[in-house]
């Protein structure tokens, strides 16, 4: 269990590779955490876009209520 105070982790970014974002999708659902991602886009032409990371692959969508999540 995470007692540090830790709401959520970003799992989807440019620098993850494929199996740590796998053992990170099992953390949070397994400690029931929030999660996020991001393309860190800085608005150049060579930026990955907003809602996509490493090889143009699209962040997954997800749905919040209260602390629910899915994946």
């Amino acid at each position: 269990m995470i007692n540090s105070g830790i709401k959520g982790i970003e799992i989807y970014h440019n620098r993850t590779s494929e199996k740590n974002i796998t053992l990170l999708e099992k953390l949070v659902i397994d400690q029931n955490l929030l999660y996020t991602g991001g393309s860190d886009s800085h608005g150049k032409d060579e930026d990955t876009p907003l809602g996509y990371y490493n090889n143009q692959q699209k962040v997954p969508s997800f749905k919040l209520s209260g602390l629910s999540h899915n994946l």
